[in-house]
């Protein structure tokens, strides 16, 4: 009947599937997402195909090979990136076109085998970048082609091991206490997606075309299960995930990092191989090239962090460096100009960059530009941030103290108990559980939903599953009581109607009832597993 409201279970799952087993509740968090949508009588959901256009188009000429293959036409792509520094991906295909060769995987991995018999090439997958390409289900508002999901990326795993390329799998993890604000903004960004994805429902009655896609609710939650069902690697941050997979790529001489996301041609790392143009029956994308684009730009690799800060990343917003970008311009009078406003700007930055001496006092003088308000170690943190463990900058004194370790880790834990802790932590790594992060931090967060904010009917998950939670929290956090026998609250960033986001909640833990049962492998009394059964059980 029109009006009625129903309830759409975005895991259907199938009793006896051998694709996937369910993560158990304290596993997932929120532990299971409803999308909420108003029936439209006999009218149903209607698909709109999308023909895909090709956003490159290869050269006529040339060999096809690995790092040394064709160089492509100036590039026109129809979609936009919004990872890694504002605008140098437009740049590097529209005004560098050596920095942009195509590549097949294949031929790539056979060069790394002969350069180090005996090894198995290495593909560093950024995870996330990757999931609006595995899920291609034209049904995407309702979500639940679970089956279908599957299948695409069994493929995908199942295409590289035929190639002989062994792939490591990256999740975002930890979100750190520097890119908090900008996590903030990403999800009142994409809460104004979501609304115009609702309008469209409401207005025709049928499902948006893919050109509104939105990665449906706990997608990345679930591929992290799915990954590790189907046998892969699957590694959970903890700190930013592009620094670890840089990392992880470089000191495990890995082929090349998958992925589309331009912090990777500021990092000093393995090549960095586009998810976007891979053709995965050839296995055929596009390399950017860092030594290309540092030609380019008359740069040399080190420079890259600085060219970075002066543009904008999250530890130097682009606000702060916007005077100093339009003096280069002013000053900027050579004849290589940009096809746009934004590529000629990156050539006038890269100019003075080369023109200045490429040491600490240079950087100083460069900092003191900043407005009065800013914070004058702007500069060094954000170039610190590039710089892989054991790597030097020529911008940064010798003595600059190198932080590997993300602050979270810095700070005392919520959770007291060290053993538990230890092995909270390595389930977070391995992408077996969340609880670590609120375990040690006291934070937890969680993303956007499909849902309706208009639809008052029923509040959003995150309140629907709030009670949970807290008895959740309670049980992990046995430890962190005080003397009175109170327990710590924890901060939550939970997107919902009406959440502004300016603040975490703070959510206190509930014990559970006398009356609820525990497992008996949980010593209610001292909040700490068995120990008879420790090994079988974990928190």
């Amino acid at each position: 009947m029109p009006g009625k409201t129903q309830r759409i279970s975005y895991l259907p799952s199938r009793k006896g599937s051998s694709y996937f087993k369910a993560p158990l509740i304290s596993d997932v968090f929120p532990p299971r997402i409803w999308l909420l949508r108003k029936a439209t009588g006999n009218r149903k959901f209607r698909e709109r195909r999308v023909q895909p256009v090709a956003p490159w188009r290869r050269c006529t000429k040339g060999s096809r090979g690995g790092s040394g293959g064709r160089f492509l036409k100036k590039l026109n792509f129809t979609y936009r990136c919004n990872m890694g520094v504002k605008g140098l991906h437009s740049f590097v295909t529209n005004d560098c076109p050596g920095a942009c060769t195509a590549a097949n995987l294949k031929v790539v991995a056979e060069e790394h085998r002969s350069k180090y018999p005996g090894s198995t090439p290495v593909l560093v997958v950024d995870a996330m970048c990757c999931i609006r390409k595995w899920y291609t289900a034209n049904s995407w508002v309702c979500g639940g082609q679970w089956r279908e999901y599957l299948s695409v990326l069994d493929r995908f795993i199942n295409t590289f091991k035929a190639a002989g390329i062994k792939l490591v799998f990256y999740f975002d993890g930890l979100v750190e206490p520097k890119k908090r604000s900008e996590w903030v903004r990403r999800r009142l960004d994409n809460g104004k997606e979501i609304a115009k994805i609702f309008r469209f429902i409401k207005t025709y009655k049928q499902q948006p075309g893919r050109e509104m896609f939105f990665i449906p609710s706990g997608l990345a939650t679930f591929a992290r299960s799915a990954l590790r069902t189907l046998g892969q690697e699957t590694i959970c941050s903890l700190r930013e995930a592009d620094y670890e997979v840089a990392s992880y790529a470089l000191h495990n001489n890995c082929m090349g990092i998958l992925a589309e996301d331009t912090d990777y041609l500021i990092f000093d790392t393995a090549p960095y191989f586009s998810v976007k143009e891979l053709h995965l029956d050839s296995l055929d994308t596009v390399m950017f090239s860092r030594q290309n684009l540092c030609s380019r730009l008359g740069l040399h690799p080190t420079d890259l962090p600085l060219l970075a800060c002066i543009l904008g990343t999250y530890i130097v917003p682009e606000k702060v460096m916007r005077r100093f970008r339009n003096q280069c311009v002013a000053s900027y009078c050579a004849k290589s100009q940009g096809s746009n406003q934004r590529s000629s700007m990156i050539l006038a930055v890269a100019n003075y960059i080369s023109s200045i001496s490429r040491s600490y006092g240079s950087l100083i003088a460069l900092a003191e530009t900043l407005p009065l308000e800013s914070d004058k170690s702007l500069l060094c943190s954000g170039i610190e941030s590039y710089l892989l463990p054991g790597q030097q900058s020529p911008w940064l004194p010798c003595d600059f103290s190198h932080c590997s370790v993300a602050s979270i880790e810095q700070e005392v834990p919520l959770c007291l108990d060290q053993e538990i802790l230890q092995i909270a932590k390595e389930k977070f790594v391995r992408a077996e559980s969340r609880a670590y992060a609120f375990m040690c931090s006291g934070e937890d967060e969680c993303s956007n939903t499909l849902e309706d904010e208009d639809d008052t009917e029923l509040p959003g998950q995150a309140l629907i599953f709030l009670p949970a939670r807290q008895h959740i929290y309670s049980l992990l956090l046995e430890s962190a009581k005080d003397v009175n026998g109170t327990y710590p609250v924890v901060k939550e960033w939970f997107v919902y109607a009406g959440n502004s986001l300016k603040q975490p909640d703070l959510v206190q833990p509930k014990e559970l009832p006398e009356t609820c049962s525990l497992p008996e492998w949980f010593d209610r009394p001292s909040g700490r597993l068995s120990t008879s059964e420790n090994n079988k059980h974990q928190p």
